[in-house]
């Protein structure tokens, strides 16, 4: 089974379930504070740039060589550290709120010591990090980046079902003050961790100097580049993990359920939106359909035979619809819309399809439409029901904001 199959394996089986001071202080005094309301929680204000900062970080990296991988986190600017290393803001800034679930295990074989230092995140796009040490001056010398394959799983599905799910991936980045030390902030399934029960992590691969096959990329970049791609100087892995985090380790969403009858028809297929999951690195939307019976079927039962063509209607339904947020039309990710996979159970012939837009703060906005050609609907509007069909003007949309540039709110952006 190739990648692109298990990972539509792996989603099938997503959606049929889940669619319906010292390390210690930190984590005593983040269960005795008492929990702040969401509206508080999702505001994000900018601070002041640090002084010295990448001094300060470089002193931490090192303390934490010397001491623990827990030493880092205890030092208070693990969220610092996330921003300098891997130029990600928005998580910087959710480890700056405590939003931090502490794990802090080691594994080691003969190619790597690869330590599972914590987990962050929101509620919908879960994030890990890790340390990976390589053992051997050669290897050491002839790396510059490195690829980290990691299956994350409850116990039962590792042990049984592992063929039938694909791994997480996360670029590793070489640490400028440690040699033969890369640092990885890996994206996981929320399905797993975030419902507060024990999970499983397993690294399988270490991929040293990637590549993506055919693309021309000679310098690992987004981790898409390599969904269905092979690469090369693979080493394979079998260290594991286990830790149980709570869903209070991870910023809050806006979960939204919509049963207003907001439908979109493409071809002959209704798409029905039935939620909406708005959080700080990405808005994700939920639809549902079925194909038994309808035109585009055109009488066929079978979803194997239909397969095809159930994903390119898909993409050429999802690349038209636009969310106008506040006057800002907001497109489908371009690369989601070019893999563009439904989900379905060929047995209830029941789909689901889950595309992501940029991310905007859902609290503090007035006005959401979701629009496809001349179908639009209001999603949040003042006093108005999701569901209620309502006209779009064009001089409601004069701004485009595409995937890859600017997603990410002002307001949780620091400086």
């Amino acid at each position: 089974m190739n990648f692109n199959e298990t990972y539509k394996k792996q989603m099938d089986n997503f959606c049929d379930e889940n669619i319906t001071a010292s390390a210690n202080d930190i984590l005593l005094k983040a269960k005795s504070a008492e929990a702040p309301s969401e509206s508080r929680i999702i505001e994000f204000k900018p601070k002041k740039k640090a002084k010295k900062f990448t001094a300060f970080i470089a002193a931490a990296v090192a303390c934490s060589m010397v001491a623990s991988v827990t030493a880092l986190a205890a030092t208070g600017v693990l969220g610092q550290w996330i921003n300098q290393i891997f130029g990600d803001k928005v998580t910087s800034e959710i480890v700056d709120k405590g939003y931090l679930y502490e794990i802090n295990q080691s594994k080691e074989d003969e190619n790597f010591r690869i330590d599972l230092i914590a987990v962050t995140g929101d509620s919908s796009t879960p994030k890990l990090l890790f340390d990976v040490y390589l053992n051997g001056e050669d290897m050491v010398k002839a790396t510059d980046k490195i690829l980290l394959h990691a299956y994350i799983l409850p116990e039962e599905i590792m042990k049984n079902e592992i063929d039938d799910y694909a791994p997480s991936m996360g670029i590793g980045v070489k640490d400028e003050n440690a040699e033969g030390l890369y640092h990885v902030l890996m994206d996981g399934p929320m399905a797993w961790l975030t419902g507060g029960d024990e999970v499983m992590v397993k690294v399988s691969n270490v991929i040293l100097n990637p590549t993506t096959e055919g693309t021309g990329i000679e310098d690992a970049g987004d981790v898409s580049d390599y969904i269905g791609k092979e690469c090369d100087e693979w080493i394979a892995a079998d260290l594991q993990y286990s830790f149980t985090p709570a869903a209070t380790n991870f910023h809050p969403i806006s979960d939204i359920i919509y049963d207003e009858g907001i439908s979109f028809n493409h071809n002959g297929i209704s798409y029905n939106l039935t939620r909406g999951e708005y959080g700080v690195y990405a808005s994700m939307l939920s639809f549902e359909y079925d194909y038994l019976g309808t035109e585009f079927a055109k009488g066929e039962t079978e979803y194997e035979k239909l397969e095809a063509k159930l994903h390119e209607n898909w993409r050429s339904f999802i690349k038209d619809v636009t969310l106008i947020v506040d006057g800002t039309e907001y497109k489908v990710n371009a690369k989601e819309t070019e893999m563009g996979y439904t989900y379905c159970n060929p047995e209830t012939k029941h789909c689901n399809a889950v595309p992501y837009f940029p991310a905007f703060e859902y609290e503090n906005t007035q006005n959401i439409v979701l629009k496809y050609k001349d179908t639009s609907y209001t999603l949040k509007d003042g006093d108005n029901i999701p569901g209620e069909e309502i006209a779009v003007p064009d001089t409601l949309m004069p701004e485009i904001v595409v995937p890859g540039e600017s997603t990410v709110p002002e307001e949780i952006i620091t400086e």
